[in-house]
Parts: structure tokens; C-alpha cells; sequence
């Protein structure tokens, strides 16, 4: 399940290149104003599976209509428009709530922005044939040698891309339902990659925005639209819509 937040910044709003660290932040304090033991469990402990931890949200790029470039980022005003997902709909809920609570005004980026709608959305019908593309990029990594050593962040070229995705959904499914998945047999085809370095928390991540398909079970693949594609999904990577 997913919202679609249709926004309006009456005056000029300064969105740094790093906005996502801000918006990871604000989720977290939107469903904390709805329930502060949900929020607090969410960001502390989450969905576990192995030593993995899973947040099971996912967010968009921001959307901007009228903006300016710079350096430091994008001088925007006007309307914008930004999704959330998550395959849990108490975390929708929650989140809307927040939203009601301060009567859809939004404090970020040094300014405020008002909610004019949110809309539920759910997954349209699709078929084998159906293509996807990334409307946040997509992250895939593998450890380094040496504790310390920072990711290695793989592009879709490199062997194990796709597979490390499949890999990793299968895991979510798991650390969310609490068992492995009965019907096995899950496929993604990728292609058309464009590289993107993004910086979020004081770290750059490269990640990409690309095309794909999937096959697998109806259950899974609705899974996937709502939970995200690869790792880092809660700090706004890895969001999928139907086309392109």
C-alpha cells in the first residue's frame, strides 16, 4: 500500500542534494506524533531476519515542478509531489495520522510545506509482460574485505546484481511474515541503468535508476511494489511504479 502526498511550498524552500536525510527524519517523526512506541520500535528494532533488519518502508524521489539548481541543491517552489510505500498499511495509517495531527503543514528544509492531498494507491493489474521503473534508485552492495572497509556498491553490469535483489526480497518476505516464501521461483530482469551518487547521512551511496521486469507468484511481486527494491529502502532508495 502506498500515499501519494501532493504538496505545495508557498514560498522559495532551499532542498539540499542530501534531502532524503531530512525526509527519512520526517517519517519517522510523523508516525512517532501517531504512536511513539510503534516509531521507536520501527527505528530500533524493525523486522528481523538473521542479522539483517528491515524498516518495510520506502519512499520516492521529491518531485519538484519549478526549481532552481545549485550547488548545494534545488531552490523550489510550487507544487511537488512525493510517495511512501510500505507492505504494512498500519504504517500508512499511522503516517497519515501524523500528517492530520499537524493539520497537513509540514516543517522541513528550513521552511513549510502543506499536504493538499494524500492518496491511497495499490498496485494496478499487471501480467508477465508488465515492465517497471524505478522512481528512487535502487542500491545493491556486498562487504568489502576487512571489518572496517566501506561497501562495495555493485552497478547491473556486475555479476550478482540481479541475484543479490532476489536475494534480498526473498529475505524481506521472510523477516516480515515471519516464514520462507512457499512458492518459489522469483525472476528480475533489469536494463537501460543510469548511475546516481547520492549523499544522505555524510555518506555518498551510488545507486541507479533503471527498467525491469518481474516473474514470480501475484503475492510476491505485490510485495515488491510495496516494500522496494534492494537495500537502504527506508533512506529513500529502491521505489518501483508499474511502466516506463
Amino acid at each position: 500500500m502506498r500515499l501519494k502526498l501532493l504538496l505545495e511550498a508557498t514560498e522559495d524552500i532551499a532542498i539540499p542534494w542530501s534531502y532524503r536525510s531530512d525526509l527519512t527524519r520526517l517519517v519517522y517523526r510523523l508516525i512517532g506524533l501517531a504512536d511513539k512506541d510503534y516509531a521507536s520500535w520501527l527505528y530500533y528494532k524493525g523486522y528481523v531476519r538473521g542479522r539483517k533488519v528491515y524498516r518495510m518502508f520506502c519512499y520516492s524521489d521529491l518531485e519538484c515542478a519549478r526549481f532552481e539548481v545549485s550547488s548545494e541543491g534545488l531552490k523550489a517552489r510550487g507544487s511537488m509531489v512525493w510517495q511512501i510505500t510500505s507492505p504494512d498499511e498500519n504504517f500508512i495509517k499511522k503516517l497519515m495520522s501524523g500528517i492530520n495531527i499537524l493539520s497537513n503543514r509540514l516543517e522541513i528544509f528550513g521552511g513549510k510545506i502543506e499536504v493538499l492531498d494524500a492518496i491511497e494507491t495499490r498496485m494496478p493489474s499487471i501480467d508477465r509482460a508488465t515492465t517497471f521503473h524505478t522512481i528512487s534508485p535502487i542500491v545493491v552492495s556486498k562487504q568489502n574485505k576487512g571489518k572496517d572497509s566501506p561497501p562495495l556498491y555493485l552497478s547491473p553490469q556486475n555479476h550478482g546484481f540481479t541475484e543479490s535483489l532476489e536475494r534480498n526480497m526473498l529475505f524481506k518476505w521472510e523477516a516480515f511474515n515471519g516464514k520462507p516464501i512457499e512458492q518459489q521461483g522469483f525472476q528480475i530482469r533489469v536494463w537501460n541503468p543510469k548511475s546516481k551518487l547520492v549523499p544522505i547521512f555524510n555518506i555518498k551511496v551510488r545507486a541507479w535508476n533503471l527498467k525491469l521486469q518481474m516473474w514470480g507468484s501475484d503475492e510476491l511481486v505485490r510485495f515488491v511494489y510495496d516494500t522496494g527494491l534492494g537495500e537502504r529502502n527506508s533512506q529513500g532508495f529502491g521505489m518501483i511504479e508499474v511502466g516506463g
